[in-house]
């Protein structure tokens, strides 16, 4: 064979080949991955562990790249660190791993302070939730405040806007 065919013949099986892997990927997380309206991921570790080493790579990658809310990929090195032991952070993403369960999240990004709005005001809090004010005087604070009202790990709910009105909880 020509070099021009046996390079045409890679090509077209790395493509085949990561088409398998992008195939296996979906129908794991389609199966196994619960991603919260609130930005996190939970992967059952045990699941994930059998696993190829390619296949837990894409699904990681792109697990950290929805929370992230990432434009580009993350860095092959980061995600292969996350990997090894399911736990660290790259793409403004927390990786841990908690008695066989992955939690992934956004970082804690200490967004603590508070944000007024009135009637008609809008605001994107931390790049992720578009706040559009139905009343005067609504709050964004911290979520942390809400960790006995939601069943949520402290380092997810410290993650989360809380919406209050005068001081007091409303979501």
């Amino acid at each position: 064979q020509d070099d021009v065919t046996k390079i045409s013949n890679l090509i077209f099986q790395y493509g085949k080949d990561r088409q398998d892997v992008e195939k296996q990927s979906v129908k794991f997380l389609t199966e196994n991955c619960h991603i919260d309206n609130n930005s996190f991921v939970i992967l059952n570790k045990d699941k994930i562990i059998s696993l190829s080493d390619e296949v837990k790579f894409d699904i990681i990658k792109r697990c950290v790249k929805c929370v992230g809310k990432a434009i580009y990929s993350i860095a092959d090195k980061s995600c292969e660190k996350l990997i090894k032991n399911f736990s660290g952070n790259c793409g403004k993403v927390v990786v841990k791993s908690v008695k066989g369960i992955i939690y992934i999240y956004r970082e804690n990004r200490d967004l603590g302070k508070i944000v007024k709005l009135n009637k008609g005001d809008r605001f994107l809090w931390d790049n992720r939730f578009m706040v559009e004010s139905l009343i005067d005087g609504l709050q964004i604070d911290k979520f942390d405040k809400m960790r006995s009202i939601f069943d949520l790990p402290s380092y997810i709910a410290d993650t989360l806007p809380a919406f209050c009105i005068n001081d007091k909880i409303c979501h």
